[in-house]
């Protein structure tokens, strides 16, 4: 209904009033009955999100009646529920400083001070619950939450974290999951459990925890940022950037936002703004290779090559065995027309990673332009015993053989880079080939 920074003014300004009315003697007492009134419908008002009409609510029973425990018990849940967690803290110990004995105070000061990392003062205060409260609900989620505080939850969160490392990633979901049903407000909780589904690939489950840390920690740069990446994975670029400036609001010196958005500006074709962002990742943490890399990536597609090699060196430099990089080198060298040096790249990235399969092909591509047709033959073969799936190796081998009479095998591999890719790159000419070489066998 509101955006946060129109929520805060609004708490901003009833929390000043409050402050004030704690000082000051009404102008003219009424009738407790009035206040009880006024702090029923604001509760109705809450329940259905009105916050405004809560807190004006509220606000006309502490006019009537400055010292009602209740209204300010009122108003630290609805600051609680808002995730305005300090305002809630100063309603709540209000209240109990007017009345000790309003059990449901103590409940929601310690799920407030625990968000906030106080968990002695969480502890103390759900004991104190405990001691006080009636409610059922309200006492079985409180010595959940103290399970928590204690300490006795702590091996699901190891256990999750162990089977991230593994690599059991449903196992990690299941023990983040059992700590939120201890904790469910534990904003790093939520955040964890998004962080899994994220690289299980259920963008949609990610999407809902990131939220849902949002929700809870207003300032958590980390879900901004990840929620972003998760848009970008989306193909939602637009929404990815607005999450990524909101990281760098919160902490302007955010690394990675600065490295995710100037993924998104690069994709989206801006590659001036890519630049900028890509360097500032790369001011606020020069071991970020990643950072080099797509900055000499956006670069190569300005074509300015120089510039493009001085950023592939540099994450060489920080990362001997990038096999990525070297590759990427391998091609400016091509297009500078360097290609003793473009070979020794393409030949470095295979020595790294005998499977890497960009390097065979692109080893390829040289041979053929040179052509030494068995060398390249050998290279674009190799390239699909790795990845039969990878469709250039195929159209390639149809020009080999083409050239080199064997017409069966051209049409052949023609055939196949028709059926394995998916896009329309070499399409029409490979359906033209295929017309050819079958006319010349006829």
């Amino acid at each position: 209904m509101f955006d946060r920074r129109t929520f805060s003014i609004i708490i901003i300004l009833i929390s000043a009033f409050m402050i004030s009315l704690v000082g000051c003697p009404p102008k003219q007492v009424k009738p407790s009955l009035d206040a009880k009134r006024h702090i029923e419908r604001g509760d109705v008002y809450a329940e259905e999100g009105r916050v405004v009409e809560a807190l004006i609510e509220y606000n006309k029973a502490l006019e009537i009646d400055p010292k009602n425990a209740r209204a300010y018990y009122s108003l630290g849940k609805l600051y609680y529920g808002k995730g305005n967690y300090e305002a809630a803290i100063e309603a709540l110990q209000t209240s109990l400083e007017l009345d000790p004995e309003l059990a449901p105070s103590y409940y929601y000061l310690g799920r407030a001070n625990a968000i906030k990392g106080e968990n002695d003062r969480a502890i103390a205060q759900f004991e104190t619950y405990l001691e006080k409260g009636t409610d059922k609900d309200m006492l079985a989620r409180t010595e959940e939450a103290l399970i928590l505080l204690r300490g006795e939850l702590e091996s699901h969160i190891e256990r999750g974290k162990s089977y991230v490392e593994q690599g059991r990633l449903e196992e990690a979901a299941d023990e983040y999951r059992s700590a939120l049903k201890v904790d469910p407000d534990n904003a790093k909780l939520h955040y964890s459990l998004g962080d899994v589904f994220y690289d299980m690939g259920d963008m949609k489950s990610a999407e809902e925890e990131f939220k849902k840390a949002i929700e809870l920690d207003k300032n958590y740069a980390d879900a901004y940022a990840f929620l972003g990446l998760v848009y970008s994975k989306q193909g939602k670029l637009n929404e990815a950037i607005v999450k990524y400036r909101e990281a760098l609001d919160i902490d302007p010196n955010y690394t990675y936002s600065h490295f995710a958005l100037g993924n998104a500006y690069r994709d989206q074709g801006y590659l001036n703004k890519a630049v900028m962002e890509f360097k500032r990742a790369c001011e606020l943490d020069p071991s970020y290779v990643p950072a080099y890399y797509n900055l000499g990536d956006v670069y190569y597609r300005m074509g300015k090559l120089e510039k493009a090699l001085e950023e592939f060196e540099k994450a060489i430099e920080l990362k001997n065995d990038y096999v990525e990089a070297y590759a990427y080198l391998g091609l400016v060298y091509q297009d500078l027309g360097e290609i003793d040096k473009a070979i020794a790249e393409y030949q470095r990235t295979v020595a790294l990673n005998p499977d890497y399969v960009y390097g065979h092909y692109k080893l390829g591509d040289i041979y053929y332009e040179w052509n030494q047709l068995d060398e390249a033959l050998y290279e674009y073969k190799r390239a699909l015993e790795i990845d039969p799936t990878y469709p250039y190796p195929y159209y390639k081998l149809g020009l080999v053989y083409e050239i080199k009479g064997e017409i069966d095998k051209a049409i052949e591999q023609f055939e196949n880079y028709l059926i394995v890719s998916k896009d329309d790159y070499w399409k029409k000419d490979a359906q033209e080939k295929i017309i050819q070489l079958r006319a010349l066998k006829e």
